[in-house]
């Protein structure tokens, strides 16, 4: 009887490790044990999605860090529908960013206005509270990659990453951060 509850207990413990405690997906760490995973197993193409909601700080600032919290919540459902149906996996990467790893072959443009779309919108509205009334809007870096023995992980995160802070100040420039 013993053994059937240390390992039920080993499996829980395991399970707030790996999942972010806010929004109730995955954590980075667990993203990064997927990558590695399908590194060494996979030859598919690799598409690596960082996103950050556009002025979060406002957010916080505006209307409070529990409404900056159902921001991010909020988000995250939206992210967990997009992985469900284009079969990726969807990370909290830290603070205000979260990533999706998509395997296999993926139609990047279509798949990414799809996702920034289904992101916008969702606006956060609340009819006894007159002052909440905002919208959520992320910025988006995708880098790709055959999956190969030899990817650099590290690399891959930090050219997403990289390309995600082009399109946000791409989209300053251009006033679509509202």
């Amino acid at each position: 009887m013993a053994i059937p509850i240390l390992f039920v207990h080993i499996k829980l413990q395991d399970l707030k490790i790996s999942t972010d405690y806010l929004t109730n997906m995955n954590n980075r760490n667990q993203l990064i044990r997927y990558l590695t995973a399908k590194i060494r197993t996979e030859s598919e193409n690799l598409y690596l999605f960082m996103m950050d909601v556009d002025k979060f700080k406002s957010i916080n600032d505006n209307y409070g860090h529990t409404e900056g919290d159902n921001a991010l919540i909020s988000v995250a459902d939206k992210l967990k529908e997009v992985a469900r149906e284009f079969g990726g996996i969807i990370a909290r990467y830290g603070g205000d960013e979260f990533a999706m790893a998509l395997v296999g072959d993926v139609n990047i443009a279509d798949d990414y206005e799809a996702i920034r779309e289904r992101i916008h919108q969702h606006s956060m509205k609340d009819p006894f509270v007159q002052e909440l009334d905002y919208n959520i809007n992320a910025s988006m870096g995708i880098a790709e990659c055959v999956i190969t023995d030899d990817v650099d992980l590290d690399s891959l995160i930090k050219l997403a990453d990289m390309r995600m802070y082009e399109d946000k100040e791409a989209r300053k420039g251009s006033n679509e951060i509202r």
